[in-house]
């Protein structure tokens, strides 16, 4: 809210003096919704708009919550592989009769790399695509200033202010790196590239126009992305050694990133400090430990390393938390993780405060650690270990004293979700309930209650929840688009200033919680800051791509009507395309807007890949670095949003584009 205000705050003078006359702010596919509605007080329209505005915000975290539960068990997703069986030291194991032993694996259906490219990517970005979707077929397939303008906007906003959050928040002398670079680095040149080959749309290539091949050309590079991600990614794990091989099995089998708001959880780290959580780990060749639940999968009989990471997500007597609990299985194992979450949170597994009873005591020969040997079964969440309490083992571990209570194997159910919907906290206590509890129950309850009809994740393999969620968050982001294009005509400002400020910041806000926990939580960036890059490329390809190639289509098979040739005869190029028709798309002020921010995004990366080489990591490092850096991304952010909206206002001062 603070970055909305010093964000309006920022803007020209005149822009809050312009005639805003009430009546002619009534144009919206939903809103107004009273008949007479214009001729109300425009302050207190206004107000009202901006307060339904950031409602709505409030309505797309929660159901794009959702949306990325479902999304997550899709990419969970597994089949049986049959795999050569390996031993301790990572080579084929042969039978007494000299041949191979073979064994039935999970194998994750999805390349870990291109889900994260393709359906979380779309989790985390979907009110933005479909923003502009909607905004384009709402206007009759003439181009929209609202929709492309929230995708730029939003895309310098988690480049620039998320990056700087998360060098702010983390302790001096405190450093996280990107670990798969490769991919990063793809990402990053593409995510520059996508607003390049917007330009030479825009200004080169058919100037004012955009044409059915550029349009699908636009599709055609995110396929192009993915495959070179997904080359970048298998052959990264052909080269794997088998040493580094047997080091990964230590690694959660669904290394998913998750970036929606603060009630979601990224990946565990077998590193993490103890105040980001509990961790217990596993030695090779043990025979006992903690007991939990492991999805009824065959567990492997060898266990190098496994973790427990637990961690309270959310702020101090907020009742929108979670205790989560991972579980890393050994490669190609699929990784069962139990979630104690509100309501409207929707997962497959549920753990009704199991992590209370877990504690640990100090050890030797591992600093701020607690270690028991041992493999893992389903059922009840038991400890047992080798040795008494507390005592240290001769390799360093420690035996725990005491671990979770029962963990429930239960999916979630419909009626479970309307039930939760109304809860104003776990316990439905009204009377145990705080202040905050209650505020935060009558602001999020109507949402809580639309997010109930949504399947449970557990349903179709998270299909179902995948596409009922898709149809409430584009209803929904139909409602943002009417809201802010009228509040922006309320009070003055023009769509593509609208677009690159509210619109932009509201719908990048569950992203900042979600980076800003990520950076704490992990050890490494990957989840915070290596998803930026992959959304923005999204944003761009899939975003202005599908409705700029059914717009140019529409136009390319009907021609032009007379409301085209009304609304472009002043147009420059009216004459060349007067018979033909065009999807038009003035280069204006979002050429310059598109221009600004590549040259923007490449300072931007040259300080992050700088950070890299010289300091050994992109985020963290002193705290001096930590604010230099912090300042120098936030300052761009700032120049981004003041030249852009100063050229919509005052575009002769700027060269033409």
């Amino acid at each position: 809210m603070m970055l909305m205000c010093l964000a309006f705050l920022a803007l020209p003078q005149p822009i809050l003096a312009a005639d805003t006359n009430s009546s002619n702010c009534t144009e919206g596919l939903i809103f107004p919704i009273f008949s007479g509605e214009g001729s109300w007080n425009t302050g207190f329209r206004a107000f009202l708009y901006i307060v339904g505005l950031l409602w709505a915000f409030v309505g797309i975290a929660i159901l794009s919550d959702v949306f990325m539960a479902g999304i997550e068990t899709i990419t969970n997703s597994t089949y049986k592989k049959r795999v050569k069986k390996k031993g301790e030291d990572g080579k084929p194991v042969k039978g007494a009769d000299g041949e191979f032993i073979y064994e039935e694996v999970d194998a994750l259906i999805w390349n870990p790399a291109v889900a994260n490219l393709t359906l979380m990517a779309l989790g985390s970005s979907t009110p933005e695509l479909l923003l502009a979707i909607i905004e384009t077929f709402g206007a009759n397939f003439y181009a929209d200033d609202l929709g492309p303008g929230t995708i730029i906007g939003s895309a310098a906003y988690n480049l620039f202010v998320i990056t700087a959050l998360c060098s702010m928040v983390l302790g001096a002398g405190v450093k996280r790196k990107i670990t798969g670079f490769v991919g990063f680095c793809i990402t990053s040149v593409f995510s520059v590239l996508a607003y390049i080959w917007l330009l030479i749309i825009l200004i080169v290539s058919s100037p004012d126009v955009v044409e059915v091949w550029e349009a699908a050309a636009t599709l055609g590079i995110m396929v192009v992305l993915l495959i070179a991600v997904y080359i970048a990614d298998t052959h990264t794990a052909s080269k794997v050694s088998p040493e580094e091989e047997k080091r990964d099995e230590t690694q959660p089998a669904s290394d998913e990133v998750t970036r929606m708001d603060e009630d979601k959880v990224v990946t565990v780290s077998n590193d993490a400090p103890l105040n980001a959580g509990k961790k217990f780990e596993m030695s090779p060749g043990s025979n006992k430990f903690l007991q939990a639940l492991a999805h009824n999968d065959k567990t492997s009989e060898h266990w190098k390393k496994a973790a427990i990471h637990a961690h309270l997500v959310g702020k101090d007597g907020a009742n929108r938390f979670i205790d989560v609990v991972r579980l890393a299985l050994a490669k190609n194992q699929k990784a069962s993780y139990l979630t104690y979450r509100r309501a409207f949170i929707n997962n497959t597994f549920e753990n009704r405060k199991a992590l209370q009873k877990i504690h640990e005591r100090s050890t030797q020969g591992a600093e701020n650690e607690a270690h028991g040997d041992g493999q893992v079964a389903a059922g009840n969440g038991v400890a047992e270990v080798n040795g008494s309490p507390g005592s240290p083992k001769p390799n360093g571990n420690q035996a725990l004293d005491e671990t979770a209570g029962d963990i429930e194997d239960e999916p979630i159910s419909w009626k479970d979700q309307f039930v939760r919907a109304f809860q104003v906290n776990e316990d439905g206590d009204w009377s145990k309930a705080s202040v905050n509890e209650i505020c935060i129950f009558i602001l999020t309850c109507p949402w809580q209650f639309v997010a109930a009809f949504i399947p449970p994740p557990n349903l179709g393999g998270g299909w179902y929840c995948f596409f009922v969620a898709l149809g409430l968050i584009g209803c929904v982001t139909a409602m943002v688009g009417d809201l802010a294009s009228i509040f922006g005509c309320l009070v003055g400002l023009e769509k593509p200033v609208t677009a690159i400020t509210i619109v932009a910041l509201g719908t990048s806000l569950p992203d900042t919680f979600a980076s800003m926990i990520a950076i704490k939580m992990d050890d490494t960036a990957d989840n915070a800051l290596g998803n930026v890059t992959g959304s923005n490329c999204v944003n761009v390809f899939l975003g202005l791509g599908i409705p700029w190639l059914c717009a140019a289509v529409k136009w390319a098979v009907t021609g032009p009507d007379d409301q085209w040739r009304l609304k472009y005869q002043k147009w420059s190029r009216f004459q060349q395309y007067e018979k033909t028709g065009a999807f038009v798309v003035e280069a204006g002020s979002l050429g310059f807007n598109v221009l600004i921010f590549a040259i923007l995004s490449i300072a931007s990366f040259v300080v992050i890949f700088g950070k890299r080489f010289a300091f050994g990591a992109e985020i963290g490092g002193s705290l001096v670095n930590n604010i230099v850096t912090s300042c120098f991304l936030f300052l761009l952010w700032v120049i981004y949003i003041l030249v852009a909206s100063l050229q919509v206002y005052h575009p002769d001062s700027f060269v033409h584009i």
